[in-house]
């Protein structure tokens, strides 16, 4: 057995044919990539293993876990099932160690258990599945009998809107399917972001309000046209802090997607160079594209006072309001793309 000495709230142990991850502290959505630096750096070391059986997450020193932190969990578990970062492993089942009760509260109540069990062979949580449920049938219980919008009145408990499935092409939709699908989650979701709009809590507008539903419309059809994936989607609302939005899928990537566009001559040879050129207005990789998607994110997140992160491959990039330049920052290489949004109260 050889098990971590880093200092950071990563643990990883490898036993047999088992896979062990401790996280502890605060699990963000920068702890997907202490887990593949950590996973790396043991694997390093000497054994060669790629074909464990059993994975094991284990959550019970977890003291808070932020809404990337959280589909990037699920995210990673999913690329492991399937075998999309086999350096790693490719285990036939996860299982997880349960967090404190204050984080296990969380996490049914953004449906996180419900979408590891879909995406892994999940063993041992049946009972928080069907808890989840129970939360969405309380959330359709209180839009029908009109109480919903009384929820967050003047307190400060958080607005929270579940991980939400966004389908990828090919799933038996047609286009119009698709953009049907999309106006069905943002329709879903339209309480929610009602009472995060008229909260005294936050700066938001009316105008505000369009722009958050066209950045939350075009990143679903961002997963949908470019990512030959599923992704995941969620927004928390934290009154004394700021809203988050996170977009996750494990599909292509950035680069890929944009290489194999029509409209590019010449592929480029990294992540940074690819989304670099997909972050100029005017560009983009589809014929009849205009390339204002990530725009309207940026323009959102700019008149906000926000943070906007995106990552692909082996690049994150970030940029403040107020700064000038996106900052690129190396990260260990996973599948897919990550956006990650934060507009502070």
């Amino acid at each position: 057995m050889r098990q971590s000495n880093s200092k950071s709230n990563v643990s990883v142990t490898i036993e047999q044919d088992s896979l062990e991850i401790g996280l502890s502290g605060i699990v963000t959505a920068r702890t997907l990539d202490a887990i593949l630096k950590e996973v790396t750096r043991q694997k390093g070391q000497g054994s060669p293993q790629t074909d464990f059986v059993n994975l094991i997450v284990d959550l019970s020193r977890v003291a808070v876990i932020r809404p990337g932190g959280a589909i990037g969990l699920v995210c990673l578990c999913s690329a492991l099932m399937t075998n999309k970062v086999k350096e790693i492993c490719s285990p036939k089942t996860i299982y997880l160690r349960r967090p404190p009760e204050r984080v296990l509260s969380y996490l049914t109540r953004i449906g996180f258990f419900t979408q590891m069990s879909v995406k892994a062979n999940l063993l041992g949580h049946g009972d928080l599945v069907r808890l989840e449920e129970r939360w969405k049938e309380r959330d359709r219980n209180e839009r029908t009998q009109g109480s919903f919008s009384e929820r967050f009145g003047s307190d400060k408990r958080p607005i929270v809107w579940p991980m939400q499935l966004i389908g990828r092409r090919g799933d038996q939709y047609t286009r119009r399917d698709f953009e049907d699908a999309c106006q069905h989650l943002v329709n879903n979701a339209a309480d929610h972001f009602y009472k995060l709009f008229s909260s005294p809590h936050f700066n938001f507008d009316d105008s505000d309000r369009h722009d958050f539903l066209l950045a939350n419309y075009e990143l679903y059809m961002n997963v949908y046209d470019h990512s030959g994936s599923w992704g995941l989607a969620m927004i928390h609302a934290r009154p004394e802090y700021g809203t988050f939005m996170c977009c996750y899928d494990i599909g292509v990537g950035i680069r890929e997607s944009v290489n194999a566009s029509p409209n590019i001559k010449k592929g480029f040879d990294t992540d940074l160079d690819a989304i670099q050129w997909a972050l100029v207005e005017g560009n983009s990789s589809k014929l009849e594209g205009n390339g204002l998607g990530l725009n309207t994110i940026e323009d959102f997140v700019w008149k906000n006072r926000g943070i906007f992160e995106i990552r692909s491959g082996e690049c994150l990039m970030q940029k403040k309001s107020g700064g000038s330049n996106w900052k690129p920052y190396g990260v260990p290489w996973f599948p897919g793309t990550q956006i990650n949004v934060f507009v502070p109260v």
